[in-house]
């Protein structure tokens, strides 16, 4: 298990930047006027931080061999990036889900069995968000937990990497990121939206959890990647 936001250490003028980004995008020369420094320090900073996966550069327009570029924080990055700063949300959406119930067990317990063993934890998740099929249990679900909001999908779309709900995945989880800090949990129904998760978690250092069995069939939360519950 990662602990992440801690080990290490970024430049004041990298804190600046993501600082700045936090607010809105910014032109890159304009982001150059408001640190007040040359446009090669402030691309030598771009480019560390762009190959982190946490600002995005978009070109506005071209004259010659001039580029208009316009930088903002990589939208999967935001949690990060408020990490980085110290900065604290506060709040937490729980991002998890379930299939069908079965004989190996009630699929729709586990988003309360991540609830329960985070808030042992000290996490104050605010909103769960969760995946399903058509033939979850949601009603029981509900009767468990409180449950935001709900993604439905079959389950071969959850199998499929060009299906909607594929597609979709990283714009739940960038609304969610824009006031919440987001858990990701890699529990639940396919193998490939497990791996699409932790695709995600590895990446933009997104906070992720899988649900286990000790011996004595005990459920225990994993870490893949943790930052500390916020007081």
């Amino acid at each position: 298990m990662l602990c992440i936001g801690e080990e290490k250490k970024y430049p004041e003028n990298q804190k600046r930047i993501l600082d700045l980004l936090l607010q809105k995008p910014i032109q890159q020369k304009h982001l150059a006027e408001a640190l007040a420094i040359s446009g090669a320090g402030l691309l030598y900073h771009l480019n560390l931080l762009e190959n982190e996966h946490l600002i995005k550069k978009k070109t506005l327009f071209s004259v010659g061999n001039v580029s208009v570029n316009e930088i903002s924080i990589d939208p999967n990055s935001i949690q990060r990036a408020r990490q980085i700063l110290g900065m604290k949300a506060g709040k937490y959406t729980l991002i998890t889900g379930f299939g069908k119930d079965s004989t190996l067990g009630e699929s729709h317990a586990i988003p309360a069995i991540t609830l329960h063993l985070l808030s042992e934890m000290g996490y104050n998740i605010d909103r769960i968000v969760v995946f399903i099929t058509p033939e979850s249990n949601v009603e029981s679900a509900k009767r468990l937990i409180k449950i935001d909001k709900v993604i439905s999908a079959q389950y071969e779309d959850y199998r499929n990497t060009d299906s909607d709900v594929m597609h979709q995945l990283e714009a739940i989880i960038q609304e969610e990121q824009e006031d919440h800090d987001v858990i990701l949990d890699l529990t639940p129904l396919t193998k490939l939206l497990t791996i699409k998760l932790l695709e995600l978690s590895t990446r933009c250092q997104i906070p992720s959890v899988y649900i286990g069995k000790s011996l004595k069939k005990k459920d225990e939360l994993l870490w893949i990647y943790q930052v500390p519950a916020k007081a």
